[in-house]
């Protein structure tokens, strides 16, 4: 029996979890977290292909224990019918990056305000 298509709809459950997990925190910490992780793994195999590879014998562009542990990462985490790792690092990422750039505007905005009300606030005189 075939499970892939439950596979795809335990994916889109997790890349909805994560997601609003993230954004319910709104907090730039969390977002932050979520960008960084999400984002080392979604370039997880760019990284390992780009710095961790010998070519053509060639050392690699990192130490060799770095270069290991990256290939023993992506081999480890390549593996799967539906590719749903990199699905839900992927909805790791950009969900932090909403949270970390809804966080950051919404700090602008608010500073903005209270200057402007400071601004227009009326000045008492002594009396």
């Amino acid at each position: 029996m075939e499970l892939t298509g439950i596979a795809h709809i335990v994916t889109a459950v997790g890349v909805v979890a994560i997601a609003l997990t993230c954004w319910r925190s709104r907090s730039l910490v969390v977002g932050i977290g979520y960008a960084v992780v999400g984002g080392f793994l979604v370039f997880l195999p760019a990284l390992t292909w780009t710095i961790g590879v010998s070519v053509n014998g060639a050392p690699p562009l990192v130490p060799q224990p770095i270069a290991s542990t990256l290939g023993q990462w992506y081999s480890t985490l390549a593996t799967g019918v539906t590719g749903a790792f990199y699905t839900l690092a992927a909805a790791m990422f950009l969900s932090g990056l909403a949270v970390v750039g809804t966080v950051l505007l919404t700090r602008r905005r608010r500073a903005s305000a209270v200057a402007s009300t400071a601004e227009q606030a009326p000045q008492s005189e002594p009396a």
